[in-house]
This record gives structure tokens, C-alpha cells and sequence, in this order.
């Protein structure tokens, strides 16, 4: 195998076939919000204000919606121009994280690195969005590289880079901003102002951005991240002891799902063996671990403390860390038979993590693989249906992320939408497995008591059209 398979490039061509696969999709998720909506209101008041409407505003730099809404002025408003306005993010995390781990250890191993960055679940989830996720991933691998290749105008963009796209990536750089200053203090032994000051000043601009554009938000609107009658409010919610449990046993499920808990299976064996042989992985071991301890440290309260804030993409920093972290170590084991062997488990593993399909009962995150792929195509197929039989789609409710206007999901110009379900109250309902807002009792009435007049799909989307009897 040449030396130019060992290269970002292979997994750039990965991604561009996945968003061309994906190109037409229709915004999903959370995407709808943090996409869809915000381009739409600076594309269609022409950029005249900076600050969101309280109603859209989710108390983040609105850099990603003006930035989509740009490509929308400039190429056209269309589901295709908005997925390949992602494509140049996708691009920077094969690069940056190529380059972090080609400083680590070499290119061919980078490439091993490459596969479990670029295979991960919850990364090609998003990657079959319109996800401002993929920026923030983007922009932590290249401040990740500037920091381990000592390239301090990485470091210095790629901070902007985070504290301009979201309050999450305000708090990831902030992460970031402690482990070079405890990395400097602990490790290299730098104690001097000057020597301390020269480690981290490339974190001051894009600091001092984002504690800018959250002190102008508070003047401008008088809150910052929420406020009690935003639609989001709920996730912000203080949790009481037993809440904080659940959070504990939710995030902790999150670092095992989607086949994610062979991670920890494949890190328990090596660990096994470099102590039975007094084996020292490298001196970088220490820094990537401190990487993800401070990581876990600053990021987890937030999701501990509050009701909805642990989604996994939430994580992606911990997880890509993570990885990092067990590739590293997985670098020193010195059978290359069973290295390769541990390395080809985990791709197994990730792969197979779209497939992870749990009951009706159970929420899922839906965007935290590619598992939702078929739900495009059977949503077409339903309002299709829907047309054909004249079933007006005012008069079918539905959930999240389905319910509201076309518009904002398909880029047609359409207002019209499906309307939030009610079983009191509407005679037809449009269920789908990936949508979380149907209650238990809401679930057993449909498919107890309601009549299913139409279906698409089974596995791992199904679709289906219920009417009251």
C-alpha cells in the first residue's frame, strides 16, 4: 500500500459521496431550528438586523444561520446548497485531525485514527445534516492541531472558529484555554508569567469575541443562552437529585451507545496488558489524558445540573477525545496482529452503531446516526399519499421534527405543514419511529384503538398513517 494512501483524502472522498447521497434530504431535527430557521430570517430580511427574534434566537453567535443564508444568497436556496455548505467543515476535520495525528504518531497510524474519527456514528449522523456540530468539530480539531504541532495561528483561528459558532463551542474553547495553561504548568513545567502568557495568548481574540457578543446579547435583549418563554426553556431546567442521577446514567448511556462500549471493552484490554508488562505508551498519554479529563470536567456540569442538555452531539469533543486517547494508547501495543485486530473491532463496532434500533417505548437520538436515512424517502412517500387520497395536511397532526410549516424543512416556499398532533381532537396522525414526542399512552392508543390506514417501512424507519375508527 503507497504512501499516499495514508492521507486525509480517502475520507474527504467518503464524505462528499455521503452529502451527495443526502443532498436533497430535507432539514431534520434540530437542524430545523439552528439551520433552517435562522437562514431563513436573515435571508429573508436581507441581513437588516444581527440579533435573532426572541421566538428563534437559541443564544448562540447567529454566525451559522447568516453563513447559510450567504450560501443561500449566493448559490441559490436549495436543500443541495445547503448540505455542500457543510462539505468545507467535513473537509477541515479529515485535514486537521489527519495532521494532529500524523504529530502523534506518524502517518499510518494517523490513518487508523482517521477511521475511527470518520466512522464514528454520532459524526456521520450529523454529517447527513446541515449541522453547525460539524463546524464546532471542525474548528476544535484544527485548535487541537495548532496546539500539538505548535502552530499558534491555528490555535488562534480555531478558538474564533468555536467562540463564534456556539455557546458550546464558547465552552469547549474555554476547555481547550485550561488544558494548554494546565498542560504548561503540570507537564512542561512552565511556571513564569511570560513563559505561561506565551502558551495561551493565542486564545485571547477569540475569548474575548465571544464574552463580547455575550455581553452584547445581554444589553440587546436581556438574557443570555435562554429565556423562560423560549421554546427551549424546558432543557434548561434546574434537575433535583434524582434528576441528576438519571443525567448521570443518561450521559453515561451516551458513551456506550451506538456501538461505543467496545471502546471501553478494546481500552480495558490494552490497559490490561501495558500494566502487566510495565509498558509506557509515550509521553503524549499524559497530555491527551488531561485533554479529557478537563473536557469531561467542563462540559458535564452543564448537562449534569440541567433536564434536556445531553444529546450526543452534545459529546462529540468528549467522544473525538476519547478516540484519540484509545488510539494513542492502541499505538503502542506492540503485536501488530491483534492491533490491527482491536482497531478493525472498533470500525466493526461503529458501523454497526447505525443499527442500534431501539423499541417504540424508548427514546432515540435520531441524529446521532444514519439510522434516520430512510425517513426522508417514507416522508415524501407519505404526503404523496396524503395528496393522492385528497387528505388535507392541516388535518394530520404530528410531532417533532415533522410538525410546522414545509417551508422550513424543504426550502419550497410552502406554509402549509402538519400541525401538532392531538388525539382529542384530529381524525388522522402521521407516526414515525424516529419521532420521541409521542407519549406511552399515546403510542398504545394509536396502535390499540386508532385504525392504520397506511404504512411505509419497517425497519430501522417505519412510517405510518393512523386514523380514528
Amino acid at each position: 500500500m503507497g504512501r499516499s494512501i495514508y492521507s486525509p483524502w480517502p475520507f474527504v472522498v467518503l464524505f462528499f459521496a455521503l452529502v451527495w447521497f443526502c443532498q436533497s434530504n430535507a432539514f431534520f431535527w434540530d437542524t430545523v431550528q439552528l439551520s433552517s430557521k435562522h437562514a431563513h430570517w436573515y435571508y429573508e430580511n436581507h441581513f437588516s438586523h444581527f440579533f435573532l427574534p426572541n421566538e428563534l434566537d437559541s443564544g448562540h453567535p447567529p454566525t451559522w444561520g447568516m453563513y447559510l443564508a450567504l450560501c443561500w444568497q449566493w448559490f441559490g436556496q436549495s436543500l443541495p446548497v445547503s448540505h455542500w455548505a457543510v462539505f468545507p467543515f467535513l473537509t477541515g476535520i479529515c485535514v486537521f485531525g489527519f495532521q494532529l495525528a500524523e504529530n502523534l504518531r506518524g502517518a499510518r497510524w494517523a490513518f487508523a485514527f482517521l477511521l475511527l474519527l470518520c466512522l464514528d456514528p454520532v459524526l456521520l449522523g450529523q454529517a447527513a445534516l446541515v449541522s453547525p456540530d460539524l463546524a464546532l468539530v471542525c474548528f476544535f480539531l484544527m485548535t487541537l492541531s495548532g496546539i500539538f504541532r505548535e502552530k499558534r495561528l491555528l490555535v488562534l483561528l480555531g478558538i474564533i472558529g468555536l467562540c463564534i459558532i456556539s455557546m458550546r463551542g464558547m465552552i469547549t474553547a474555554f476547555g481547550l484555554f485550561l488544558f494548554v495553561l494546565s498542560d504548561a504548568c503540570f507537564l512542561r513545567h512552565k511556571r513564569s508569567f511570560s513563559d505561561l502568557f506565551r502558551s495561551v495568548w493565542a486564545f485571547l481574540p477569540g475569548g474575548l469575541l465571544g464574552l463580547a457578543f455575550l455581553i452584547w446579547h445581554y444589553i440587546a435583549v436581556g438574557w443570555i443562552g435562554y429565556h423562560e418563554n423560549s421554546p427551549w426553556a424546558e432543557s434548561f431546567s434546574g434537575v433535583d437529585f434524582q434528576g441528576f442521577i438519571k443525567n448521570v446514567a443518561v450521559i453515561g448511556w451516551r458513551f456506550l451507545d451506538f456501538g461505543r462500549l467496545f471502546l471501553f471493552l478494546v481500552a480495558a484490554g490494552l490497559l490490561r496488558y501495558l500494566w502487566l508488562h510495565k509498558q509506557h505508551p509515550g509521553k503524549a498519554l499524559a497530555r491527551l489524558a488531561l485533554l479529557f479529563v478537563i473536557l469531561l470536567l467542563v462540559s458535564l456540569p452543564g448537562m449534569l445540573l440541567h433536564v434536556g442538555l445531553s444529546g450526543h452531539r452534545y459529546l462529540l469533543p468528549l467522544f473525538i477525545s476519547l478516540s484519540l486517547l484509545l488510539w494513542y494508547v492502541l499505538g503502542a501495543y506492540p503485536n501488530q496482529t491483534l492491533k490491527n485486530g482491536a482497531l478493525g473491532l472498533l470500525v466493526f463496532a461503529f458501523l454497526t452503531g447505525h443499527f442500534w434500533i431501539y423499541p417504540r417505548n424508548i427514546s432515540q437520538q435520531w441524529d446521532a446516526t444514519l439510522a434516520h436515512i430512510p425517513y426522508y424517502g417514507q416522508r415524501k412517500e407519505m404526503i404523496l399519499y396524503l395528496h393522492s387520497k385528497e387528505i388535507p395536511i392541516e388535518s394530520v397532526g404530528t410531532v417533532f421534527p415533522n410538525a410546522g410549516p414545509f417551508m422550513y424543512r424543504d426550502l419550497n416556499g410552502e406554509t402549509t405543514g402538519f400541525p401538532l398532533a392531538d388525539l382529542d381532537q384530529q381524525d388522522y396522525i402521521y407516526y414515525s419511529n424516529v419521532m420521541n414526542d409521542f407519549s406511552d399512552e399515546e403510542l398504545r392508543r394509536l396502535f390499540e384503538e386508532w385504525e392504520l390506514v397506511y404504512r411505509i417501512g419497517n425497519w430501522p424507519v417505519e412510517t405510518c398513517l393512523f386514523k380514528r375508527k
